[in-house]
């Protein structure tokens, strides 16, 4: 019989680290919130188009492993008719947050879309 204390406490044994995908930050973009749009008579998923269309225009402007925009469930940010978005940069600036919430209203997708992307630099 072993003892509470001959267990491993260190969580390392059973996690590899790996290298990231990404260089520089991943965005995140609450589908639950373009599901409540949608159920509200929005069509089609806001958060998905917003997804999409930002993942596109990473390819063009970055390249492959720089962004990322990744669709996810509740960020627990829940606004009213917003869909929200976070930003998770790799490498940042010890004077900077390195996590950044925002939401965007279905109407103005095309212009956060530039103003997210426009946070990083080629």
């Amino acid at each position: 019989m072993t003892s509470p204390t001959d267990s491993p406490t260190d969580s390392s044994t059973v996690l590899e680290t790996t290298s990231a995908p990404i260089k520089r930050a991943i965005i995140l973009v609450c589908e639950n919130c373009g599901r409540k749009l949608v159920a509200a008579g929005g069509s089609p998923n806001p958060a998905i188009q917003l997804q999409q269309e930002m993942k596109l225009e990473i390819k063009e402007r970055f390249g492959k492993g720089v962004v990322r925009a990744v669709s996810t469930s509740c960020l627990d940010i829940c606004p009213q008719g917003r869909v929200a978005v976070g930003i998770a940069n790799a490498h940042s600036d010890k004077s900077t947050a390195n996590l950044e919430f925002f939401t965007v209203a279905p109407e103005d997708l095309a212009v956060a879309k530039d103003e997210l992307l426009g946070r990083f630099s080629k």
